[in-house]
């Protein structure tokens, strides 16, 4: 777990601010690859990672990370339930879901919890960075 301090203020983070990520993965090796992926980009401070949902749980409480990572499926409750939840917040962070399974019914269930995008782990190269730029508008994203 990872326990560096976090900025304070709202869910809308600036140009000159970097996102406070939470990742949550049960994959050590994805999650180390997304990790330092994140971090080469510049516009992420990662605050904190987690193994399963319960966990992730409690350190978004804690941390109240701008973002958050999460993997459909993880041990103990899914990355969809954590989402739910995730979401119930009176100032919830965007969530962005990610799986291995290119499945419309996992996107759909994501959606329906709340999650504000769905991407699938052999996208995530491609198709992170524009999301971010689509969820975070006002945060500099360079895509080429």
């Amino acid at each position: 777990m990872n326990s560096s301090p976090v900025r304070s203020g709202g869910r809308t983070p600036s140009a000159s601010v970097r996102i406070t990520t939470l990742v949550v993965d049960d994959s050590p090796h994805f999650r180390s690859a997304l990790i330092h992926f994140l971090r080469q980009t510049g516009l992420f401070e990662i605050v904190g990672w987690s193994a399963n949902a319960t966990e992730a749980l409690r350190m978004a409480r804690e941390l109240k990370p701008d973002l958050v990572l999460i993997d459909v499926n993880l041990r103990g409750a899914s990355g969809l339930e954590a989402t739910h939840i995730l979401k119930s917040d009176a100032r919830p962070p965007k969530v962005i879901v990610l799986t291995l399974h290119d499945n419309q019914a996992y996107q759909g269930a994501a959606l329906t919890v709340g999650a504000d995008a769905f991407i699938t782990k052999t996208d995530l190269g491609a198709l992170l960075l524009p999301t971010i730029q689509r969820l975070y508008p006002s945060t500099a994203v360079y895509v080429s």
